[in-house]
C-alpha cells in the first residue's frame, strides 16, 4: 500500500474522536426513555401525588409513610425500540435503510419501605437512571457492516453510531415527613453507577470509502452520580391532592478508555487509558394535581425538564497521548492525539405532560388503569442523528394489578410510544463527519461532509410486569392524612 494510504489511515486514528458517539444516559426525552415501574407505565407516568410504598421513592418521596405495611416492589421492563434512518447527502447518493437490530432491553428496579410510627417513613431501593436507555446497534460492532440482499456492506449510520449499549444503577435511600396531618415532606439520595460504551467509525478523508474507516470504541464508568430529589405534598381539602416535586442528578464523569484500531496500512489497534467522558444529566421540576374518589382516582403531572445545558458532550484525553508511531507531514507529527474533542449534543428544554389513573373493579382484588403522556421536541433541528433523536412523542398506557395473596400483588403495564418522522434536509444537516486527514483541496470548508441528513422513523414498546410484598408492621394508629389515603383505589391496594 503507498505511503499516502499509509498516512492517511493512521492520521484518520489520531482523530478518530471526531465522531465518537457520546454516552446516552441522562435526558429523559428521546426515543428510549420512558417512565418506571409497572404501575407508572400503565398510569402514563402520573405518580407524583398518589405514589405510595415502593413507588414513592421514585416519584414522590414525601409519601413513603402513607401506608400501614412495609412494602416490597420488584419490577422489570421490556423495551422493544424502533429506530430506522434513510440517509441522504447533496450528491444525491443511494444509500440502504439501517434500522436499530439490537434485541429487547430489561430495566430492572427493586427496593422497600417501611413507615415508622404515624408520621414517618424510610425507604432504600435500587433504581434505573432518570430514564432508561435502550441498547442500540446499527450494524456489525466488529467491522459496522449491515446486511443488504445477502451482501455485507458499511452501515450508512457507522459515522455518528453503530453501537450505544449504556447501563446504569442507582442505590437510593428516602426519606418522609409529615409535618402537618396534610402536609409532608420527602427526600431522596441517590448514587449512581454509570456504566458507558460507543462504537463509531471515522473516514480517512472527506467522502472516502469505507476502507480507510478506522473503528472508535469508548468504554468507561462513572461511580458516583448523585441524585437528589425534594418532594412537598398536600391534601387542602378531602379526596385532593397536590405535591410538588423537583429532581437533579449530577454530571457523568466517567474515567474511559479509548480503543482505536482500523485494516488500511497493514492494520493498526491501540488502546489510550485516562479519557475523561462529561455528559450533563439535567435537571425536572413537576407539579402534580389528583383527586381521589373511593372506588377511582384521575391525576395529572406537569413537568419541566432542563437539559439545554446539554449542548456537548466533552471527550478529554490525556494531554501526552500518542500513538506508537513516527510519521509526519510537513513536520507536523502525526502521532499526537487531541487534547480535547466535542460531540455536538445541541438538547432543548422540555415540556412533559402526563396523566392517568386507576379504577377498582373488584374490591381488594383487581384494578384497571390507563393514562396518556406527550413530551415536546428535545432536539435542536439540524443535529438529529440515530443516537441523538429527541422528536416529541405521544404514548398511550394501560395496565392491572390483581392481588393474588394477601401480602402479594402482582402488577402490568403496557405502553405504546410514537414519534412522528423527522426529515433533516442534507441541507440543514450540522453533524460533521469525522475524518482523519483534509488534503488540498479537501481542506476547503465547503468541502465538509455532513453525515445526518435523511429521515428518521421510530417508536417504543413498553412491557412492564411487578410485584408487589406487604409485610405485617407493629400496630399503629394511622395519621388522618395515610386513614384518607388507605380509602382511595390507588393507595387502598397497598393496606
Amino acid at each position: 500500500m503507498s505511503e499516502v494510504v499509509r498516512i492517511l489511515s493512521w492520521t484518520s486514528l489520531v482523530y478518530g474522536l471526531l465522531s465518537l458517539s457520546s454516552p446516552r444516559v441522562g435526558h429523559a426525552g428521546g426515543i428510549e426513555s420512558t417512565v418506571a415501574g409497572a404501575r407508572a407505565v400503565g398510569r402514563g407516568g402520573a405518580m407524583g401525588a398518589s405514589a405510595t410504598g415502593f413507588d414513592a421513592l421514585r416519584y414522590n418521596p414525601a409519601r413513603l409513610h402513607l401506608t400501614k405495611r412495609w412494602n416490597m416492589g420488584l419490577d422489570a421492563q421490556l423495551h422493544v425500540t424502533e429506530v430506522c434512518f434513510d440517509r441522504e447527502d447533496l450528491d444525491g447518493t443511494t444509500y440502504p435503510t439501517v434500522c436499530n437490530e439490537a434485541g429487547p432491553l430489561i430495566v430492572p428496579q427493586l427496593g422497600v419501605s417501611i413507615p415508622l410510627g404515624k408520621r414517618f417513613g424510610i425507604a432504600f431501593g435500587i433504581l434505573p437512571p432518570p430514564s432508561a436507555t435502550s441498547k442500540l446497534e446499527f450494524g456489525d460492532p466488529t467491522d459496522g457492516t449491515i446486511e443488504v440482499d445477502g451482501q455485507r456492506v458499511a452501515s450508512p449510520s457507522r459515522h455518528a453510531n453503530v453501537i450505544t449499549d449504556n447501563s446504569a444503577l442507582f442505590p437510593t435511600v428516602g426519606f418522609s415527613a409529615s409535618l402537618h396531618e396534610r402536609i409532608r415532606a420527602g427526600l431522596s439520595f441517590g448514587s449512581g453507577i454509570v456504566m458507558v460504551k460507543s462504537i463509531s467509525y471515522t473516514a480517512g478523508m472527506p467522502g472516502a470509502g469505507p476502507t480507510l474507516d478506522t473503528r472508535n470504541a469508548l468504554s468507561g464508568v462513572d461511580y458516583f452520580v448523585p441524585k437528589v430529589v425534594f418532594a412537598v405534598d398536600a391534601e387542602p381539602i378531602d379526596g385532593f391532592s397536590i405535591a410538588s416535586i423537583t429532581t437533579y442528578t449530577a454530571d457523568v464523569n466517567a474515567d474511559a478508555a479509548l480503543f482505536l484500531s482500523g485494516l488500511s496500512g497493514g492494520g493498526f489497534s491501540t488502546r489510550v487509558d485516562g479519557v475523561k467522558v462529561n455528559q450533563p444529566f439535567g435537571w425536572e421540576t413537576a407539579v402534580a394535581l389528583r383527586y381521589a374518589h373511593s372506588r377511582f382516582d384521575v391525576e395529572v403531572d406537569v413537568a419541566y425538564q432542563g437539559h439545554a445545558a446539554t449542548q456537548q458532550t466533552t471527550v478529554d484525553i490525556p494531554d501526552d497521548a500518542a500513538l506508537p508511531i513516527d510519521v509526519s507531514v510537513d513536520g507536523m507529527p502525526l502521532g499526537a492525539l487531541p487534547d480535547v474533542k466535542y460531540v455536538e449534543r445541541r438538547w432543548r428544554n422540555q415540556f412533559v405532560l402526563r396523566a392517568g389513573g386507576d379504577a377498582i373493579v373488584l374490591p381488594d382484588r383487581l384494578w384497571l388503569r390507563a393514562g396518556v403522556s406527550y413530551e415536546s421536541n428535545g432536539n435542536t433541528h439540524g443535529y438529529q442523528s440515530v443516537e441523538n433523536f429527541l422528536a416529541p412523542r405521544t404514548a398511550l398506557h394501560v395496565g392491572a394489578s390483581v392481588r393474588v395473596h394477601q401480602a402479594l400483588q402482582l402488577n402490568f403495564g403496557y405502553s405504546k410510544i410514537f414519534q412522528p418522522d423527522t426529515t433533516v434536509a442534507p441541507g440543514d444537516a450540522r453533524i460533521e463527519q469525522g475524518v482523519g486527514s483534509r488534503p488540498p483541496p479537501l481542506d476547503d470548508p465547503s468541502r465538509t461532509v455532513y453525515i445526518n441528513g435523511g429521515r428518521y422513523r421510530g417508536g417504543v414498546h413498553v412491557i412492564a410486569l411487578g410485584l408487589t410484598f406487604e409485610l405485617p408492621a407493629p400496630e399503629s394508629k394511622p395519621t388522618l392524612a395515610a386513614a384518607k389515603t388507605s380509602e382511595d383505589p390507588a393507595n387502598r391496594e397497598r393496606q
